[in-house]
Formats: C-alpha cells, sequence, structure tokens
C-alpha cells in the first residue's frame, strides 16, 4: 500500500516518530504496521462515521479516558481519539487500560495488534484484561508464555470458558505451592460467584467436602445455583447459605427455597417470584401479618409484587375507612410510607413501579405537598424509563423558574436533580442533548451554570452513539 493511500494514518505515525527520534527500523516497521490498521479500521467503517446521536454531543463534551470504557464506542472513533491524544504517552496510556475493561469485544482488535506487536508494552493493563472476557485470546497466549504477568486474582471472575481452563490449570499449580503474591492466588469468592465456574466448585467440594475455599454466601446469588442442588439440599451445606440472598436469587430451586423457616423466607433482599408467591398467600390468610416485609417489594421488578404492594394499601384505606377513625385518601402519610420506600420505587424502571410512583406525584401536586415529599429525584435520576424522563423533565422546568437561594438549599439529598446520574441514563439522551445546548447558550442560565452534565459520566453513556437503541 503506498504512502498516499494510507493518508493521514502513516502520516500521524511518522509525525509522532520524528517527534519522538526514530531509533531503528523496527520503529518504522511498526509505523508502517500501525497505519496499516488504523487505514484497514477506517475504511471497514467509513460508511458509519457519523457517531453521535446528535451534533449536540461532540469530542469536545467528553473525557477520553472514560470514553475508553463505553461499550458503544466504534473502532473508528478510537482511531481519532488515538490521533487526537497525540504524544501525550500518560494520557493515550490511561486511554489503552481502559479500553482493557471494555465490554464491546469489537475494540478489542486494537489491543490485539498492540499485544502481537510488543507483549510488554505498558499500554497492556493486565489487570483489566486477567477480568475481561473479550481478552481471552490475548490471556491464552499469555499464559503460555508468561503466567505471571496474569492476575488470576481478577482472572478468578472471568466467566469466559477459556478462562475457566486457565484457572483450573493454576488451581493445581496453587495445590502443589501457594503463591506469595496476592495477584497470583484464586480469589474463591469471585470464583464462587462465577456462572461459569460450576464444574470447578463441584471438583473442588468432591476432593474436600468441608473446604473452606467455597464461599456459600456467593453460592446463594449464583445463577447457576440450580446446578448445586444436589450439594447444597444437604443441611450441612444448606446452612451455610444467606438466606435473605437465596431468596432474593430468581434461579433458586424451590427444593432450597422450601427448606428456608418459616418467617426466614420474608426477609429476602428484594423476593424472587417463589416468596412473592408465598408472600401472597401469607397476605391472603391475614391482612395485617407482621411477617411480610413491604419495602423490597418497591424494587421488584415481578409485577405481582407491585400487585401485591397496590393491594396492600386499598385494604388498609378500606378498613380505616370502615372503622370511620377518620378519612383516609390513598395521600394519607400514616398509610402509604408504611409500604412503600420511595427511594426504591424512584429507581425501578419497570411500567407497575413507574405507574405506581406517578400516583403519588399526582397526589402531592393536587395535595399542594410540592415535589419534594415522595419521589426520590436523585433515585429517579437515573431511570431509564420515558414517564421518569417525563417527571425529569417536569422537575428540571419548575427548578429554572426557582431563584438560586432557594434551588440551592432545596437541592440536597432525595430533593435534587442529580445530573451526574442523569449523564449516564441511557433513556435521557434529549435531556442531556438539551442541556448542553443551554450550558453552551450565550444567555446561559443561573440554573445551568450551577448544575451542569458530567462529561466522565456522559463519556460512559452508550445512548450517546447512533448505533444504539433508546429503550421504548
Amino acid at each position: 500500500m503506498m504512502f498516499e493511500e494510507r493518508n493521514e494514518y502513516t502520516k500521524m505515525m511518522f509525525d509522532a516518530l520524528i517527534k519522538k527520534g526514530i531509533r531503528d527500523e523496527d520503529d518504522v516497521s511498526r509505523a508502517l504496521s500501525m497505519s496499516g490498521l488504523l487505514y484497514t479500521i477506517h475504511e471497514k467503517y467509513k460508511e458509519s462515521l457519523k457517531y453521535f446521536v446528535d451534533d449536540g454531543i461532540s469530542l469536545e463534551n467528553l473525557n477520553f479516558e472514560y470514553l475508553a470504557l463505553n461499550p458503544r464506542l466504534p473502532n473508528s472513533l478510537i482511531i481519532k481519539i488515538i490521533v487526537r491524544i497525540g504524544d501525550d504517552e500518560e494520557k493515550l496510556k490511561d486511554f489503552y487500560h481502559n479500553l482493557a475493561k471494555n465490554k464491546n469485544p469489537k475494540v478489542f482488535s486494537i489491543l490485539r495488534k498492540i499485544y502481537k506487536d510488543n507483549p510488554d508494552s505498558d499500554k497492556l493493563e493486565w489487570d483489566a484484561l486477567s477480568s475481561n472476557p473479550n481478552a481471552i485470546s490475548i490471556l491464552k497466549k499469555e499464559y503460555e508464555r508468561n503466567p505471571n504477568r496474569i492476575n488470576f486474582n481478577a482472572l478468578s471472575g472471568n466467566p469466559h470458558p477459556e478462562a475457566i481452563k486457565l484457572l483450573k490449570r493454576w488451581i493445581a499449580v496453587e495445590n502443589q505451592h501457594l503463591p506469595y503474591n496476592h495477584r497470583k492466588v484464586i480469589d474463591w469468592y469471585k470464583l464462587s460467584a462465577n456462572p461459569n465456574a460450576i464444574k470447578l466448585i463441584r471438583k473442588e467440594y468432591k476432593s474436600n467436602p468441608v473446604s473452606n475455599r467455597i464461599k456459600f454466601e456467593e453460592l446463594s446469588k449464583h445463577p447457576q445455583i440450580f446446578k448445586l442442588t444436589d450439594i447444597l439440599i444437604e443441611k450441612a451445606n444448606f446452612n451455610k447459605l444467606d438466606m435473605k440472598y437465596l431468596a432474593s436469587n430468581p434461579f433458586a430451586p424451590r427444593e432450597l427455597l422450601g427448606m428456608i423457616d418459616g418467617k426466614e423466607v420474608f426477609k429476602a433482599y428484594n423476593p424472587n417470584l417463589y416468596v412473592i408467591e408465598l408472600m401472597r398467600e401469607e397476605y391472603e390468610k391475614y391482612h395485617q401479618s407482621q411477617n411480610i416485609k413491604w419495602y423490597p417489594l418497591s424494587e421488584s421488578t415481578i409485577p405481582e409484587a407491585i400487585t401485591l404492594l397496590r393491594d396492600k394499601i386499598d385494604w388498609e384505606i378500606e378498613e380505616k375507612e370502615k372503622e370511620k377513625i377518620a378519612v383516609y385518601k390513598r395521600s394519607d402519610i400514616s398509610i402509604y410510607k408504611w409500604y412503600i420506600d420511595f427511594t426504591r420505587l424512584s429507581a425501578n424502571p419497570t411500567d407497575e413501579a413507574i405507574s405506581l410512583l406517578k400516583e403519588y406525584v399526582d397526589i402531592e401536586l393536587v395535595s399542594g405537598g410540592g415535589w419534594s415529599n415522595n419521589v426520590n429525584w436523585d433515585a429517579l435520576s437515573g431511570n431509564p424509563h420515558p414517564e421518569a424522563i417525563t417527571l425529569l423533565k417536569d422537575k428540571i422546568d419548575r427548578e429554572r423558574e426557582q431563584t438560586y437561594d432557594r434551588r440551592h438549599k432545596a437541592n440536597t439529598g432525595k430533593d435534587r436533580i442529580n445530573w451526574d446520574k442523569i449523564s449516564a441514563n441511557t433513556g435521557a439522551i434529549m435531556l442531556i442533548i438539551e442541556k448542553l445546548r443551554n450550558e453552551t447558550s450565550s444567555s446561559i442560565s443561573v440554573y445551568d451554570t450551577i448544575y451542569r452534565i458530567n462529561k466522565d459520566e456522559l463519556s460512559t453513556n452508550p445512548a450517546i452513539f447512533v448505533n444504539y437503541d433508546i429503550p421504548k
């Protein structure tokens, strides 16, 4: 390929070499190789070089180091960022190190190229690579070349099937001689939580049924827990499980859930469907049961949980009206705040949760209670549901109308719109674009001067890119 065909990329690489000083032929060879990679990537992606969802978002709004973490980051944009960073070695290294944490397998073509050219490059961040399933081809080669570079503590949580094979080999090494460096030691907490490590856990149990390596608290939350039912159903092992996590695990088999003692099953952090069904049975037997923990239902993504919560509140209202103690309404604090956790409900992105939340927003407006009594605006700021975004927009418009002192005083804790969370909210992209335009307006408001988009959070938001499907 001729120099002219590579255009700006070859020129960029040689300009960088000239600034640093060309040391040998290997430098020239690497420059040509890298410029060829840049050109190939450019050609592959040139049909879709509109990166951002709106012209209001540009590289100037973003932090390159955090942008490297964005799972929708296109390879062709990576090249432009590298060009922008130029010969700032520290910034370039930070960018590559975060790129090693990226969940998008497509970006690893660049890291694989770096490894191929120079396995000892300081642009390769081995702690991040060790935990990332996308880096498995690099990890496999390095295990054969120099396993001491791999962080086996981080690798313990890597779910890639080939990573599990490497862990199996390293466990055999540990069984012979325990490494002194913690980076070289298997982390059995991470391994016990690894969704693809069931065979390793089973093998460890078979070799030593009382092994302290196996972490039963992590198994309580494990998505493949049903594959260990034959082991965990034994009383001695079952008693090592964390019952609150087990009752929250949507994958927990009913054989295990049925072994939880009495009302302990109702103490789940976020009850699964089976536990919600038990709660319904308990509620139908005795509407005033003290065994049911109502607050966790507010964060449940299971529709039956919100239905049960509604039924309980409605029943309480009806009972109070029958007793003629007072004229109770759904808005009475003595009713709903005993059962709804508004922090959890505000963060819950399900249709059922948002519908319930909106009822209490309407109550606040009708009763003159303002905007701060029920909704946790900090939690809602991270909620991507379209109706949550509508509520946030209304809240922002009202805040803009307030004076500086009043707004500044009111915006603390749950009463405050959290622009850091909005900046990362995949459903809030239109709010973000409008905010960015307001921040760059010649007639910028006091509000937009005080509260700004967080560039770091925005850089990690996948919805800034045109290839992201905004949830309907």
